[in-house]
C-alpha cells in the first residue's frame, strides 16, 4: 500500500481550504452585489463596519483587522473615500 506523507496531506489540505475560502468569498460578493446593488466587496464592508461601531483607526488598525499589509490596506481606504463612503481624519 503506498503512504501518503503526512506533510503532503496537509499541503493538500491547505489548498483544499484556501480554494473553498476563495469560492465562499465570491460567492458572498456576488450575493451582497445583488442585494445592496453596489459592487462592495466583503473586505469593504467589513471595514465599513469597523468605522461605523469604533472611531479612530489607523491604517495599521485596519490592516491588522483585515489581514492585509499597510500598503493594501492603505489602498482599501482610498478606493472608499474616492467613493464617498470614508473620509481621512
Amino acid at each position: 500500500m503506498d503512504q501518503t506523507s503526512p506533510i503532503k496531506l496537509i499541503d493538500d489540505f491547505l489548498g483544499s481550504i484556501q480554494i473553498f475560502s476563495s469560492a465562499v468569498n465570491d460567492l458572498f460578493e456576488e450575493q451582497l452585489r445583488e442585494v445592496t446593488g453596489s459592487n462592495l466587496t466583503f473586505s469593504q464592508l467589513k471595514l465599513l463596519n469597523l468605522i461605523a461601531h469604533t472611531e479612530g483607526h489607523t491604517v495599521t488598525d485596519v490592516a491588522a483587522f483585515l489581514g492585509v499589509s499597510n500598503a493594501a490596506a492603505s489602498k482599501g481606504v482610498d478606493r472608499l473615500v474616492r467613493r464617498g463612503l470614508l473620509r481621512r481624519v
